[in-house]
């Protein structure tokens, strides 16, 4: 939003009448909020305006560049929309060509244009998500939003543009911003930015990871540790881990999980496996594909990294509770552990000793992440908290 309101305000000191309306605005005065009945609603309040232009955004449009509007108007296209892609994704706001039954049909140069490797202001068949529309066009689309061929907003606004030979075009000369895929977002789970790696890369990584990740360090031999996370991803972790409250019992000697039809544990916990926690586990494994690979090739430059894992769970040690692990191997061939919480003020005592190496690891802070062997080589234990509680996400990887 701040990006429309500086661009508008840039306009509006050059004479240029450009109005921004909320959903909100129109709904309030219309008493529904039917997207269609709000956007027709929109363009009949921009004509009772002089020399008024609309820009309508959808809230899957994240504008970063705040020179979009004066941008769209200096493209002096009468219909246009800024390119926005899904960040790693082919979605974008656009299609380059449409099928014989009005849908949507790939063009020959769509990943150029999405790409950018081809710049300009493309004629094409639909455009959604954040369109400009000249004064001097709002009366001949008067009725754009009225049909109904499609049943969606979009495909029978640009249907009727097509069949009343009126031109639109999306533009890629700047980057603009991006998209963000609304698909699966819910409000039900605590947090449920969490969720959102894959669908909102860039607002997620801005509002959950380290802008520089690094250094990579060794506080033991094969023992690598890294920042790439930020206080507030760690703490919603807790948060979500606590509110879903599926704790195992924990214990220093063999069990039975019974979260899992005859499973033994050898080396208990008190812990809640990610897949509990609104099924953060495909979250996680994409945030370890992404963000976290890099770093593992990194410390061991000819091992290649894959995403099957074994178990995934965040660990709780509490005096009063389960306040330490014997020692033990890891069923994987590497394993990662983020530090959630503070040591020195949430907890006192903690960490990780590794007998082999005769090396302690205490002072992991939130969102570091260390790593290392996970079988044969690297005999490790958890070391007893004596106060606070201890929170760790570990993975077992490569199983």
């Amino acid at each position: 939003m701040a990006a429309i309101e500086e661009g508008s305000a840039k306009l509006k000191d050059r004479g240029f009448n450009l109005k921004v309306w909320s959903r909100q605005y129109a709904c309030g005065s219309l008493g529904h909020c039917s997207l269609p009945a709000v956007k027709a609603a929109l363009v009949q309040s921009a004509m009772g305006m002089e020399d008024t232009s609309l820009l309508l955004v959808d809230s899957t449009a994240h504008l970063t560049n705040h020179d979009t509007i004066s941008t769209l108007v200096n493209s002096q296209k009468d219909i246009v929309a800024p390119l926005l892609v899904v960040d790693g994704r082919m979605w974008s706001n656009f299609w380059g060509d449409r099928s014989e039954d009005g849908y949507y049909r790939r063009s020959a140069d769509y990943e150029q244009i999405i790409s950018r490797q081809l710049l300009g202001a493309w004629n094409v068949p639909f455009i959604s998500s954040v369109v400009l529309i000249t004064s001097r066009k709002l009366p001949k689309i008067a009725n754009a939003f009225n049909p109904t061929v499609f049943h969606d907003v979009d495909m029978d606004f640009c249907y009727f543009l097509t069949e009343n030979g009126i031109f639109m075009h999306v533009l890629n000369t700047e980057p603009f911003g991006y998209l963000v895929d609304p698909t699966g977002y819910t409000s039900h789970p605590h947090h449920p930015d969490l969720y959102m790696f894959s669908n909102a890369r860039p607002a997620w990584l801005a509002r959950y990871a380290e802008p520089e990740h690094g250094p990579l360090e060794q506080p033991c031999n094969d023992v690598f540790r890294v920042k790439v996370f930020n206080g507030r991803f760690c703490k919603e972790l807790i948060e979500v881990a606590e509110r879903v409250d599926g704790w195992s019992p924990g214990g220093h000697y063999r069990r039975e999980d019974k979260r899992y039809d005859g499973f033994i544990e050898n080396y208990p916990t008190v812990d809640t496996h990610l897949h509990q926690m609104w099924r953060f586990n495909d979250t996680w494994l994409d945030l370890v594909e992404h963000l976290l690979f890099p770093h593992v090739q990194r410390a061991f430059p000819m091992f290649f990294p894959d995403k099957r894992a074994g178990f995934l769970f965040v660990v709780r040690y509490r005096p009063d509770e389960q306040p330490f692990l014997r020692p033990h191997h890891d069923h994987s061939v590497y394993t990662l552990n983020l530090a959630l919480n503070t040591p020195g003020v949430d907890f006192q005592g903690g960490g990780c000793r590794f007998l082999r190496q005769n090396c302690t690891v205490t002072d992991s802070l939130p969102g570091h992440v260390t790593f290392h062997p996970g079988r044969m080589t690297h005999l490790h234990e958890g070391l007893p908290v004596t106060r606070g509680t201890r929170y760790i996400l570990v993975s077992f990887m490569q199983p």
